[in-house]
């Protein structure tokens, strides 16, 4: 008998609970219908000058190499030295311009591209590969004659 009196008392505690808990009113919540708008902060536009500064060049030399590619008479010592010590003048021109030692040999087209841009001479990034894949030294002695007269 006493087990059954042991359960009674315990099954009661449960129903006082549930009744206690459900007595409790839920708040009751409204439905999101619409999203917020984002907050988004543009940054300010940067401009940036993709073309290097032109100062001491002359408003005529602008826009053509000083001689052309075969134009080697005009400084025979850059032509000697483009034809039979073709690495000299590379990392002669690369120092005048300040570069890597090593960028007339690896990246000559680099030098010719650099140039081109500061000086505004008509071209491209393939043809300076091209000219410079092609004929290194005439490429060479071309920008070396430029270097002189600018």
């Amino acid at each position: 008998m006493e087990q059954k009196q042991n359960k009674k008392p315990c099954y009661s505690k449960a129903l006082k609970s549930l009744k206690y808990i459900s007595s409790f009113k839920m708040a009751s919540i409204e439905p999101v219908t619409e999203q917020p708008e984002p907050v988004i902060e543009q940054p300010e536009e940067a401009v940036v000058d993709v073309a290097p500064p032109t100062e001491g060049v002359p408003p005529s030399a602008s826009g053509a190499w000083s001689s052309g590619l075969c134009g080697c008479c005009g400084d025979m010592g850059s032509c000697c030295l483009g034809t039979f010590c073709t690495p000299i003048l590379a990392f002669t021109l690369s120092s005048k311009m300040n570069e890597c030692c090593c960028a007339g040999c690896i990246g000559a087209a680099s030098l010719r591209t650099k140039h081109r841009i500061q000086h505004k001479i008509q071209g491209s990034v393939c043809t300076d590969n091209l000219l410079s894949c092609i004929f290194l030294p005439c490429a060479l002695c071309q920008l070396a004659r430029d270097l002189k007269t600018r």
